[in-house]
């Protein structure tokens, strides 16, 4: 299995917003490994003073 990072600019975000994104991230990586997707959610470091998310 390979493993993708992403670098998103979240700047402005909310916290409450980026723990419902996250939780959707995970959620779809739950449904996609339940249909035989070989995937796994890892995690995401944020840094809210510039808004970088890498996940």
């Amino acid at each position: 299995m390979s493993i993708n990072m992403v670098e998103r600019s979240l700047k402005g975000i909310s916290m409450k917003d980026l723990g419902s994104a996250q939780s959707a991230a995970i959620g779809k990586a739950v449904e996609m490994k339940a249909a035989g997707t070989n995937i796994s959610y890892i995690g995401l470091t944020f840094a809210p003073e510039d808004g970088c998310c890498m996940c």
